[in-house]
């Protein structure tokens, strides 16, 4: 066991090592193609990260693997009950977890250009539009974005189903809060899933995921 815990931390190191040389992968946004620090960062991640991965699986099933299979074996015991209050908890603390990631963390503040055209399409969607007319042509070049088509018509890319339900949200008056309600609905509805479909074990080693 202790070959394997020092190979990956061995793996880990040199992963460290590359990372500082590549700048931390720094990733170029705006132009075509993989940059040079993400095609270090996949290829550091295969050489290096992956060994150490398989390394720590192996060096933690030698020292837990008996352990962690009795344990195993008890979960198909737990009472029904017991298994829904578990499966509550998780949901209340991923709620929980990313209240305080959007609030304490992020300031309530969209940071990604997904997020902002999400919260585009939504407003859009609500006032009843599924496309506006493009800017001005004088100034359409400050509003482009990858994700957006701007060619006369404004308007998103992506799949309806999320900016439908933050389209709700924005009829409410809750929009921000309708990605913390599909993230407990989520963590349910895949406790219920595995639950049903692969036993009891499954569905609460699923709420751990």
């Amino acid at each position: 066991m202790s070959e394997a815990l020092i190979g990956a931390g061995l793996c880990a190191g040199a992963f460290w090592v590359a990372s500082e040389a590549a700048n931390h992968y720094v990733i170029l946004y705006g132009r075509h193609g993989w940059a040079p620090p993400e095609v270090a960062f996949l290829l550091n991640f295969v050489l290096l990260g992956l060994p150490c991965a398989a390394l720590l699986t192996t060096a933690l099933a030698r020292w837990w693997g008996p352990r962690l299979a009795a344990d195993f074996g008890r979960l198909a015991a737990v009472p029904p009950r017991t298994a829904h209050a578990a499966a509550g908890l998780a949901a209340l603390i991923v709620g929980v977890l990313v209240v305080l990631a959007r609030y304490g963390l992020l300031r309530n503040t969209a940071i990604t250009d997904d997020e902002n055209v999400y919260d585009f399409m939504a407003r859009m969607w609500a006032g009843g539009h599924l496309s506006v007319p493009s800017p001005p042509p004088e100034v359409r070049a400050f509003f482009e974005n990858q994700f957006v088509v701007n060619d006369g018509r404004w308007y998103g890319i992506y799949a309806p189903g999320h900016p439908a339900l933050l389209a709700l949200g924005q009829w409410l008056g809750a929009i921000h809060w309708v990605t913390t309600v599909e993230a407990v609905l989520t963590v349910l509805l895949a406790w219920r899933l595995a639950d049903r479909v692969f036993g009891r074990r499954a569905g609460l080693l699923t709420l751990g995921l």
